[in-house]
């Protein structure tokens, strides 16, 4: 029997049921990134579906805290690139073509100062709710400032301490103090330290 010559498959025959199902095969990425920081940049890509690597490095550089959630801000601080990585992608002259990671990199190519103004921006997104958890621990303190301060019974055992104080001071170079003088918060606190190494029970505390 004649043997025919076998024909050369079309381009696209062949390679698998990716091929008929419309995918092709990726070429591979070049190695410019490490391999590691690449397939993390890859993962945290997919948090920026509808957001091209242009649009991401546009809204940073124009500090566009609109453009971006919380989430995706805390996540591009770990996922601005660096001068290092900027110059090796934008150098880069090989055959390959870049992947994702890669263009993600290359086109933060002229933004000044990246990290920082997403660092601006988580402020400008969670300023809000950072000022109303300060708001409410200084309203605590001032409430306790106000306690300790209008309390007549603190006042007067304060006044009683002076007065301690004065007596084992009688007859030295110390003199006496006036109870107008006041005393040092330090003073109270060594009170308070002495009272609990006189009880018997360290877990006893003072009487209101």
């Amino acid at each position: 029997k004649k043997v025919e010559p076998k024909k050369k498959k079309a381009a696209g025959e062949g390679e698998g049921e990716g091929s008929r199902n419309g995918y092709t095969k990726k070429k591979a990425s070049p190695n410019v990134l490490d391999t590691t920081r690449s397939q993390n940049l890859g993962i945290s890509l997919k948090g920026f579906k509808n957001m091209a690597p242009e649009d991401i490095a546009k809204g940073i550089e124009e500090i566009n805290a609109e453009r971006f959630s919380v989430e995706q801000l805390n996540r591009l601080l770990e996922m601005v690139p660096t001068d290092a990585e900027i110059r090796s992608v934008v150098n880069f002259k090989g055959d390959c073509e870049l992947g994702p990671p890669e263009l993600f990199c290359k086109a933060f190519d002229g933004v000044l100062r990246p990290r920082i103004k997403v660092n601006c921006m988580c402020l400008m997104k969670n300023f809000d709710d950072h000022a109303n958890d300060i708001s409410g621990k200084l309203q605590t303190a001032l409430r306790a400032c106000a306690q300790v301060t209008g309390s007549s019974r603190l006042r007067k055992l304060l006044a009683e301490v002076l007065r301690v104080g004065n007596f084992m001071n009688d007859g030295t170079d110390k003199g006496e103090v006036q109870v107008s003088e006041g005393l040092y918060v330090a003073c109270a606190l060594a009170l308070y330290t002495t009272y609990r190494a006189s009880h018997v029970s360290p877990s006893e505390s003072p009487s209101d």
